[in-house]
């Protein structure tokens, strides 16, 4: 009897301990930090280079591309970036003149770059007018593991109180 009245008394303080535990875990997501954005006219090749420094699970997952506000195509990236810098990636997207290609370039854990580049007279251009924002998109909503194991704690330690109160009356 005496052992079970230990265990219920230090069960809330072991439980408070795991939970300030669990806030200690690093996050290093962040947005993207630029995108640069380069087209053929001869070939209808758009260039895309994303600088993302990463590091774990932290990558590109995405990148959409619009013309002229309609989008055109979207492309997952599994497996993640393969350099803990950036990406570079090439879409086939038919484009005249004065056409507004718009990109947006999504982080997997936080945040995306867009980028729009206006085709130029010039055949041959490459680059006319580009202009950068920089938006901060969250993710789909989930539940990280951290959470989950942090629920599941106060929970138990809310139950181990609840049954040390019951007990003592």
């Amino acid at each position: 009897m005496q052992r079970t009245r230990n265990i219920i008394r230090i069960l809330p303080l072991a439980m408070f301990v795991l939970l300030l535990a669990s806030f200690q875990m690093p996050v290093q997501a962040h947005t993207p930090s630029s995108m640069t954005l380069g087209y053929d006219v001869e070939s209808d090749t758009l260039l895309v280079e994303v600088t993302h420094g990463v590091s774990g699970d932290h990558r590109i997952a995405q990148i959409q591309i619009w013309k002229n506000d309609v989008l055109v195509n979207t492309r997952l990236y599994d497996p993640p970036q393969e350099t803990t810098s950036g990406m570079d990636d090439t879409f086939m997207v038919v484009a005249g003149s004065g056409d507004v290609l718009k990109v947006t370039a999504t982080c997997s854990i936080s945040g995306s770059v867009t980028e729009e580049i206006t085709v130029g007279v010039n055949p041959t251009t490459t680059t006319t007018d580009t202009s950068t924002t920089d938006t901060t998109i969250p993710p789909p909503p989930e539940i990280p593991t951290t959470l989950l194991i942090m629920i599941v704690v106060a929970i138990l330690g809310v139950l181990a109180l609840i049954v040390g109160v019951l007990r003592r009356r």
